[in-house]
């Protein structure tokens, strides 16, 4: 499990929304959850719907977030605190699962989130 700055070599490029929110921000990878990662995507066509997502706003130093996410079995509103640790391939900087295009966090989060809320990464496959 890695760190911003050591996924992306320098805590200072890291950022919460690198340059707005774009579904270009979205890349899968070796998890199966392509499912989420489009819904991600369609979602970043408005931006402000990814953005409302978070409500911590800036990437920060402790690496503590909170996420709102819908919960359609209670029909409530959640929030989740997750950190910024990443969980990387054995011996590398690389995110084993979605991968940001850039050094934007808010792909890495949100998956997290989602991983959370459902019990852990693999319940997300599928």
């Amino acid at each position: 499990w890695k760190r911003p700055q050591q996924i992306f070599g320098d805590a200072a490029r890291a950022s919460l929304f690198e340059g707005g929110v774009s579904p270009d921000d979205v890349d899968q990878g070796t998890l199966g959850d392509c499912w989420l990662l489009a819904a991600f995507a369609a979602a970043a066509e408005f931006p402000g719907t990814i953005r409302r997502a978070f409500l911590t706003t800036e990437a920060n130093w402790r690496g503590r977030y909170v996420v709102t996410l819908f919960d359609g079995a209670t029909g409530h509103w959640i929030k989740l605190v997750v950190d910024d640790r990443i969980p990387c391939k054995a011996g590398t900087n690389d995110p084993i699962f979605c991968k940001p295009a850039g050094s934007e966090l808010w792909v890495l989060l949100l998956e997290k989130a989602f991983a959370k809320f459902v019990g852990g990464y693999h319940n997300l496959a599928g």
